[in-house]
């Protein structure tokens, strides 16, 4: 997953890319957002559709 992969990019480097508490502000609202994205298509494909 992507918290994985900017851990590997930190070990990598040798500091980190992202600050954890960053990383976790951003990824807290991701569900959020990805569910609103959803939601958003959905009333546009409809919209379109009619």
């Amino acid at each position: 997953d992507f918290r994985d992969a900017v851990a590997k990019a930190t070990r990598a480097s040798g500091k980190p890319l992202v600050e954890e508490k960053v990383l976790n502000q951003i990824l807290y609202y991701l569900p959020q957002l990805y569910e609103l994205n959803k939601d958003l298509l959905k009333e546009l494909e409809e919209r379109v559709a009619h």
